[in-house]
């Protein structure tokens, strides 16, 4: 997710603190230290969501983009936690190993050669215990081997349309009207070159028909606010 950028400046230089996602970054002449998550130690996105509601509450103005989303975003996070995907223990693995490997691999290949990336993990699972173990019959582990670049990452195809089903609640559409318009619409529309094209549907059943003044004032409105087609049905 990209967000805004805060800069700071001192004496001897600025900083620039961005949110956004590791893979889609440029790290060409970068010095690069990096914390990066704990497999399935630590749920950081939802951990968030404690705080995120109340601050979004009370910054949304200040940080419109970094604040956009209702929830902390969770669908690119890059942990191993089965629950999002369904309890299969085997795509949660493939999604953080394949998401780990191709940052590394695009650190490897951009960031300055002349300083070392540093890496603080602490990896604690079952697994790598058993592993580190069985390293030396002396209990001393041997090194990993050394970082070997792979192929690079896929090229990323671009999101170029957004498409959404919503069912309303037929006695609070107003709120939940709102709510779309104010977290999806206004998102997509606020993109320069975004074109925006909604379709409301409505149908209403009454098995005892609809009175004729309910009728004829309904078909009145519909026309005057010009709907592309409606109608009544008789059966």
């Amino acid at each position: 997710m990209g967000g805004e950028g805060d800069r700071t400046t001192s004496g001897s230089g600025s900083a620039e603190v961005r949110q956004t996602s590791a893979i889609d970054r440029d790290y060409e002449g970068l010095v690069v230290s990096t914390d990066p998550p704990y497999h399935d130690n630590i749920g950081y996105a939802d951990l968030s969501d404690f705080f995120y509601i109340w601050l979004r509450r009370s910054l949304r103005s200040v940080y419109p983009s970094l604040l956009a989303t209702v929830l902390t975003p969770k669908s690119a996070e890059l942990v191993a936690n089965p629950y999002r995907f369904d309890g299969d223990r085997r795509k949660t693995e493939e999604h953080f190993e394949r998401g780990f490997g191709d940052v590394f691999r695009l650190l490897s290949r951009n960031a300055r050669s002349d300083t070392p990336i540093t890496i603080f993990y602490a990896f604690k699972q079952s697994e790598a215990t058993e592993d580190a173990a069985g390293d030396s019959a002396d209990g001393i582990s041997t090194p990993p081997p050394p970082l070997v670049p792979g192929p690079p990452p896929p090229v990323i195809p671009k999101n170029r349309r957004f498409y959404g089903v919503a069912h309303l609640d037929a006695e609070r559409y107003q709120r939940d009207f709102t709510k779309l318009a104010q977290e999806i619409v206004t998102n997509l529309a606020g993109q320069i070159g975004t074109g925006v094209e909604i379709t409301v549907e409505i149908r209403a059943t009454n098995d005892d028909g609809f009175p004729e003044n309910i009728v004829r004032t309904v078909t009145e409105n519909a026309a005057t606010l010009k709907l592309d087609s409606y109608g009544f049905e008789k059966d």
